[in-house]
């Protein structure tokens, strides 16, 4: 261990000279001089091996629930809403992984992957002899969802202002989403019609602020992201 008697401090490095005032050292005792280091630790070793380890026994589980539906001749297939139920656990977690930083693509994903589980639940649930298997995900499912997304997507853009072209496309693609409801129930596809027209009331007000407030962001983005 080396001493340095202007700065009165110890200096743990195997050069002459003191960091501080680059005066010299002097040796304070024989004993070997052991530089220690932090610990290296490799996590990603570590959440690869229990993704794999996730993903086997999602694999395994959806296998099992698919095979004990069809062997005991049930007539509703819940085999669709676990399986389904799975495999958004499975996106979750892969998102999480390798999705490290960009929120906004992070928000779009589990709005479709949210919408997807309950059009998959309803159409099982929904009696076979219905003229419209897939009524309550469309016509109140959808319209929560993509109402509660842009909000949060607002939201998170005005607390986290250096961020906010992040989030921009992912805004106009839920704000695109927001308007299918209302185009279903044009074609008399799904009932009821009320939130339909607040889903889309809410993405042409918000389509409609980008276009006043943030047109240039918004077309500079769009040219970055498409190469145009």
């Amino acid at each position: 261990m080396l001493y340095c008697q202007k700065c009165k401090v110890k200096v743990a490095t195997l050069t002459s000279r003191c960091p501080l005032c680059s005066g010299p050292l002097e040796k304070q005792d024989d004993s070997p001089l052991t530089l220690s280091y932090p610990q290296y630790r490799n996590t990603k070793y570590r959440i690869v091996t229990w993704f794999r380890i996730l993903s086997f026994v999602v694999m395994l589980a959806i296998f099992i629930a698919t095979m004990v539906n069809l062997l005991i001749k049930s007539k509703v297939y819940w085999f669709i809403i676990v399986d389904s139920c799975l495999v958004y656990i499975w996106l979750t977690c892969l998102i999480t992984f390798k999705i490290r930083n960009r929120w906004g693509l992070k928000l779009f994903l589990h709005a479709l992957m949210i919408i997807a589980l309950l059009i998959a639940i309803n159409a099982v649930m929904e009696p076979a002899e219905s003229s419209s298997p897939i009524t309550w995900a469309l016509s109140y499912g959808m319209p929560i969802i993509s109402m509660t997304f842009i909000a949060l997507i607002i939201i998170i853009m005005f607390i986290k202002r250096q961020t906010r072209r992040e989030f921009l496309i992912h805004l106009l693609l839920l704000c695109i989403i927001g308007f299918v409801p209302l185009i279903l129930v044009l074609f008399d596809l799904v009932q009821p019609i009320i939130l339909s027209i607040v889903s889309a009331s809410l993405s042409y007000a918000t389509l409609l602020g980008l276009v006043i407030f943030a047109n240039r962001i918004v077309e500079t983005e769009i040219k970055r992201k498409f190469h145009i």
